[in-house]
């Protein structure tokens, strides 16, 4: 996303902690703001490489909220690392804007009528996101239904329910990429701690406008 800031800060010589509190501090919706004006800036600069891309039918959308896919639908993102030569090249095919409606003898019938043959067929159907389905697994459906939702931007464009109380005492949640786990552990075990010494910390209330 933003290849270049994580090179300055991550790396032997810059301290871990305070990149994580340089990537992990700035409210999302200026974080969200740089990265797509940097993301902007970079695909202008490699205009053939998505033509390319297009003109083999893979379908592309330019200029992305890096963060609809990361943490709104928790997917639908493509990192090339190397793929997108060959599928440009032709050695990869792309079929795109159909779906599968059947089997056939020797592959699939797609939506068009047209029909795929192939060896192995693999369905990429992703995965459950939020954190709540498989809190209910846990504790069951009535305490789930208390909870918040688990990621995706809420009205106030934070993350919501990661680390911070939930409307059911001793339940918080956690998740992300690794960085999250260094930066906002300590904030999950500060309120843990609060909870436990039943000296519970003061919560932030949107004041009503």
């Amino acid at each position: 996303m933003m290849l270049i800031f994580w090179l300055a800060t991550y790396n032997t010589k810059f301290p871990t902690e305070t990149a994580d509190r340089i990537q992990f501090s700035l409210p999302i919706a200026v974080t969200r703001q740089i990265a797509m004006k940097n993301i902007r800036s970079k695909v202008d600069k490699e205009l053939e490489r998505f033509d390319a891309l297009e003109r083999a039918g893979f379908l592309v959308k330019r200029y992305t909220d890096p963060f609809d896919f990361l943490v709104v639908r928790l997917g639908g993102h493509y990192l090339d690392v190397g793929c997108s030569a060959k599928i440009s090249a032709g050695l990869i095919k792309m079929k795109s804007k159909v779906i599968p409606i059947a089997y056939t003898p020797t592959g699939l019938e797609l939506s068009d009528g047209s029909q795929l043959d192939a060896d192995v067929i693999v369905f990429c159907t992703g995965f459950e996101g939020n954190m709540r389905t498989t809190a209910a697994s846990i504790v069951g459906d009535d305490i789930a239904d208390r909870l918040e939702d688990f990621f995706g931007v809420d009205e106030e464009g934070e993350i919501r329910g990661a680390w911070k109380p939930m409307n059911c005492p001793g339940i918080w949640y956690t998740g992300g990429a690794i960085g999250h786990a260094r930066y906002f552990s300590r904030f999950v075990a500060l309120q843990i701690k609060a909870d436990v010494a039943n000296t519970p910390l003061q919560q932030y209330h949107k004041t009503p406008v």
